[in-house]
């Protein structure tokens, strides 16, 4: 196949230039093409680069990129710092057009990370710096100390001879290449954007007449239609060095007063059990923190944007905005509501500022490959770090909705791009993790977004907010909602033996129900167990969701209740709960549905396809949001018997009984026996039927108390002397009812 591919391409070129006479005086030489080239050799250097650390920050920026011919997207060469580790200067194209000028390609690296500027033509060389900024070609002039020995700078012809050919110097590999071609006379317009016409060349390059002498510079790939090209890059508008300086300081001040650190305060979240706290610290390390800083931008005189993607459990523990100015004062401001389809929230402030940012309007194609400024602000705990520079957006990808977003070479994490009189061009937003969506391992990942659409957003606050993500008090916190079921996790084996491989994709998603709660949604619908749900749908939401269940640690495997007595006090904190949770994977999806908003379910029942219409409604009290008491006296903390260990336990409707949820080391509930998770159904044969019972019996008792105690199917009475001091604990008691295994979790009673 390879020796008849060989082949096969010069008799199509043959066949096509015999077909097309047109294309075959295309590929004649206008002038002697090797000629032009040793007279365009002395005008060709190449700009040297020496980078630098600047304290401990590696050199970033966009470096030298090419268009990749396979995606059509820039890839940007080696990473910065491996010039560095290999002791060699980053390269880039140089066109002499002076005896001590240069023009060149903007490698957009901040001035921070560039310790020399150098240009070489063969053994000479001599020293630069940068003299001006092309405002609308991808390219920097540079003033040389002196001329190089030998050079000879390109002389543009004023009224230059169609057709033209170009003359393109790049690198390929370790080698400098100079290639003449025919310019393509192929004619484009952007249909998007009406008014743009041009004609496509490659970057770098020289254009030349038809007696092959320079008519002017190509640093960007699209050619405007008219002459405007012709002539010396001299005339190209531009900033001088210090227009640009003027120009990054005013863009400082504006980054400055308008993109802020902000202090979110959080409620300390509940404490778990190990294995609970595990598998949430899987789907999001930052789930117990109580103070995050973040940045936020001013949007208007007393209205801020917080850049920060909390989902609807970490909102709920939402106390307190801070926002931290450049003058070193603070500024409270009040949650105002999350963004539906971004990540972040909006907050009102009580007092106004005075240098809001101005949110462009303008279409952000408009700024295609011109010079935008632009600040990088990071944050290192409570440090803010700013550093202003430029970039040019090189293209257009399409994102959300359809909606172009533009494509900048380097990490634009933290970037935002401004227009040269202050106005957000663009800003880095992260896209609002859908209901039953699981980023993993990859976390938020950030979209550098134009100003003007969030300006829309912001403009229509009551289509853009989402009322599921707000604050809660700490007794919403724990809400949840429910369908009703008990689920199992399909599999491949599962999926062939209830014969939907098909439908499951080979047991890779959709769950079986195995158990159906009394007077729950799914039993008022009609669900049974065996049933296997595949999908749900939500309105407005093109894509369903597919259901999927995670492995349970607590409920999912036997719990050696046997063994309970031969584990170590200290231990007792780390113990899985035997029970499966009600917040698993599919009820926080519903729960992130948002309650009210109706979903429908997609199921199997005995190979036949249905559905069920329903409301995402809260679980009834469950045993994160029990009522629970805790006795200091006993080192004993105990809670109401909810829906889900009624079933776990097999406990009749008005059974007696409260769980116990923790014992501190070393307490009188120790002593005695008492271990998680057992029932307590008695207090000196007085049937206890919640806490508030349990509260009532133990509250200024004295003398012994007789605890009767179930343990699954085994009964005993354990005692507390109360009339003895309590042992020495072994470490402090804490105020949590569960710790997770690490580290002590504060839970208020």
């Amino acid at each position: 196949m390879k020796r008849m591919g060989s082949v096969a391409a010069p008799l199509g070129l043959a066949w096509m230039l015999a077909v097309h006479p047109a294309l075959a005086a295309d590929t004649e030489t206008r002038f002697d093409r090797q000629a032009a080239i040793d007279r365009l050799a002395p005008s060709l250097v190449r700009v040297e680069y020496t980078l630098q650390y600047d304290k401990s920050d590696a050199p970033r920026g966009a470096g030298v990129s090419q268009r990749c011919p396979t995606c059509g997207r820039y890839h940007v060469g080696d990473e910065l710092a491996t010039y560095l580790s290999e002791e060699r200067p980053l390269e880039a194209p140089g066109f002499l057009i002076a005896p001590t000028r240069v023009v060149t390609t903007d490698v957009m690296i901040h001035p921070r990370f560039i310790r020399s500027i150098a240009v070489r033509q063969g053994e000479k060389v001599v020293s630069a710096r940068v003299s001006a900024f092309a405002l609308q070609q991808s390219a920097v002039l540079l003033d040389l100390a002196g001329p190089l020995s030998g050079a000879v700078p390109l002389e543009f012809v004023a009224s230059p001879e169609p057709p033209f050919e170009v003359a393109t110097y790049n690198r390929a590999g370790s080698d400098w290449m100079l290639t003449i071609q025919t310019m393509s006379e192929r004619v484009t317009r952007n249909l998007s954007l009406a008014e743009r016409r041009f004609r496509t060349v490659v970057r770098n390059s020289i254009l030349l007449d038809a007696q092959g002498r320079p008519a002017g510079l190509a640093m960007n790939e699209d050619l405007p239609l008219d002459d405007t090209w012709v002539g010396s890059p001299a005339a190209w508008p531009a900033l001088s060095a210090e227009q640009y300086e003027q120009l990054r300081a005013r863009i400082e001040k504006r980054a400055a007063a308008g993109v802020l650190r902000a202090t979110l305060r959080f409620r300390s979240p509940r404490a778990e059990s190990g294995m609970s706290r595990w598998r949430r610290a899987m789907r999001d390390e930052d789930v117990s923190d109580t103070e995050r800083h973040v940045i936020a931008v001013v949007t208007g005189p007393r209205q801020v944007l917080i850049l920060s993607e909390l989902d609807a459990k970490v909102t709920a523990r939402l106390e307190k905005i801070e926002l931290h100015l450049s003058d070193g004062s603070t500024r409270t401001a009040n949650f105002a509501y999350s963004l539906r389809e971004r990540g972040a929230l909006v907050a009102d402030l009580d007092e106004p500022l005075p240098e809001p940012l101005v949110f462009t309007a303008r279409d952000i194609r408009d700024f295609e490959r011109v010079l935008v400024p632009a600040a990088e602000v990071e944050l290192f705990g409570t440090t803010r770090v700013q550093n202003v520079a430029h970039v040019r957006i090189a293209s257009f990808e399409p994102g959300r909705k359809n909606l172009p977003y533009p494509e900048v070479a380097g990490d634009t994490d933290d970037l935002f791009m401004f227009d040269q009189d202050g106005g957000l061009v663009a800003l880095p937003m992260t896209y609002r993790r859908k209901a039953g969506e699981d980023r993993g391992w990859r976390g938020e990942e950030k979209v550098l977004t134009p100003a003007a659409y969030v300006r829309a957003l912001l403009a229509d606050a009551a289509q853009a907010a989402d009322p599921t993500i707000v604050p809660l008090t700490e007794e919403q916190e724990n809400r949840i909602a429910w369908l009703g079921v008990e689920l199992q996790a399909l599999n491949a084996d599962l999926a062939r033996a209830n014969n939907v491989s098909d439908q499951s994709r080979g047991g890779s998603i959709g769950a079986i129900i195995s158990f159906v709660y009394p007077d729950s949604p799914a039993a008022k619908a009609g669900l049974e167990a065996g049933d296997i749900i595949l999908r749900l749908h939500v309105p407005d939401r093109p894509d369903p969701i597919e259901v999927q269940v995670t492995e349970d640690f607590g409920g999912g495997m036997a719990f050696p209740w046997d063994r309970l007595d031969t584990l170590p006090e200290e231990y007792f904190d780390m113990i899985p709960r035997p029970w499966p949770s009600v917040e698993n994977t599919f009820n926080r999806t519903l729960t992130e549905i948002g309650f009210g908003r109706t979903y429908r379910a997609e199921l199997i029942r005995d190979g036949a396809a249905l559905e069920r219409e329903f409301e995402v409604v809260e679980s009834p009290p469950h045993y994160d949001s029990a009522p629970k008491f805790k006795s200091e006296p006993l080192g004993l903390t105990v809670r109401d018997i909810t829906f889900e260990l009624a079933h776990y336990f097999r406990r009749e409707s008005g059974e007696p009984g409260v769980i116990v949820a923790k014992i501190e080391p070393g307490s009188r509930a120790s002593v005695a026996g008492l271990k998680p998770h057992e029932i307590i159904t008695k207090i000196n044969d007085q049937p206890v039927h919640n806490a508030r019972e349990f509260e009532a019996a133990v509250t200024g008792a004295t003398g012994e108390l007789r605890l009767a105690v179930q343990r699954m199917t085994r009964s005993r009475i354990a005692k507390i002397d109360l009339s003895t001091p309590p042992p020495a604990r072994v470490q402090p008691p804490t105020d949590g009812d569960e710790g997770d295994g690490y580290t002590p979790e504060a839970d208020a009673d």
